[in-house]
């Protein structure tokens, strides 16, 4: 996955943080999926990074964003239809007019750290003037020369980075860099790690509120898929970043709506385990567990 075309290494980047780092559950469309209602009525939140959307598919999703959707694009995302023919309407319709972008080529060399840039404070919550990110690989451009609204974040030389519109009942976000990629590589570049997450906190805030999640942990660097069956549930500890949470005990504690009151629970690393009723809400759970790389955390009925 990281030596195809770009938007090929941003899909990547972007699963592993929102699915690893961030714990957020992530599921695939592929474009014929686009055209079913049905289908696009169970998310709340899309990514796109193909630079070739069907005409068909890029209406579907106009359509679903202002029913109430947020979608966010990367550079180059949706700029050519299903015959690599150029397709402005698609990102006018989610930016307006001002907010397209400069036609970017695709390109399957290595990224590279290109500029620095400076979140601003609405989306990012920064306080300081040091909240900083990396955009790695190729950096995209408005096509009009006026300086837009909505914008989010700017590269240190003033051109818009992240942009902001309200489209109908839902809103559009687009990246003019690849965050995907920046995320996973920016911990080797100047910024290193406050790079990385204040990229994170940016993906966190465009996704925060979509659904409850069943599973919080007291570290979002631990990924807690839960797999439930007719006679219990399991959940899988996965622990991305051992030395980030809790360093002094190694535990980590976690909330989870199981839906049933568990007759017993066990950790297969370490045995039985406290599951106490969490107060306030019918089937859910706490446990606090040691955690070192993994776990499976069993729930019986």
């Amino acid at each position: 996955m990281l030596a195809g075309p770009d938007y090929l290494r941003e899909v990547f980047g972007l699963y592993s943080t929102l699915a690893l780092d961030l714990n957020i559950a992530v599921d695939f469309m592929d474009e014929d999926q686009l055209l079913d209602a049905a289908a696009l009525s169970t998310f709340k939140v899309l990514f796109l990074t193909e630079p070739d959307l069907p005409l068909a598919g890029g209406a579907a999703l106009l359509k679903w964003v202002s029913a109430g959707g947020t979608l966010v694009t990367v550079a180059g995302a949706g700029q050519f239809d299903e015959y690599d023919e150029p397709n402005p309407n698609f990102q006018t319709g989610l930016l307006g007019k001002g907010l397209v972008e400069k036609p970017k080529a695709r390109s399957i060399a290595s990224p590279a750290n290109t500029v620095n840039g400076t979140l601003s404070e609405p989306l990012a919550g920064c306080k300081d003037t040091g909240c900083k990110f990396e955009a790695w690989g190729v950096v995209t451009a408005p096509a009009a020369s006026a300086k837009p609204a909505g914008v989010l974040a700017t590269f240190a030389d003033g051109a818009p980075a992240l942009v902001a519109n309200t489209v109908g009942k839902g809103r559009s976000l687009h990246f003019y860099f690849l965050p995907g990629q920046s995320f996973r590589y920016g911990y080797a570049g100047e910024g290193g790690n406050t790079s990385m997450h204040t990229l994170m906190a940016v993906l966190e805030n465009i996704t925060a509120g979509v659904a409850d999640a069943p599973v919080t942990a007291s570290s979002r660097l631990v990924e807690t898929p839960l797999l439930a069956g007719p006679e219990g549930s399991v959940v899988t500890l996965l622990n991305w970043a051992r030395h980030e949470f809790n360093s002094s005990t190694g535990l980590l504690t976690l909330n989870i709506s199981l839906g049933f009151a568990p007759s017993k629970a066990s950790s297969v690393e370490h045995g039985a385990i406290v599951a106490k009723p969490l107060a306030g809400e019918k089937g859910a759970v706490t446990v606090t567990v040691p955690l070192q790389s993994a776990d499976f955390l069993l729930f019986h009925k």
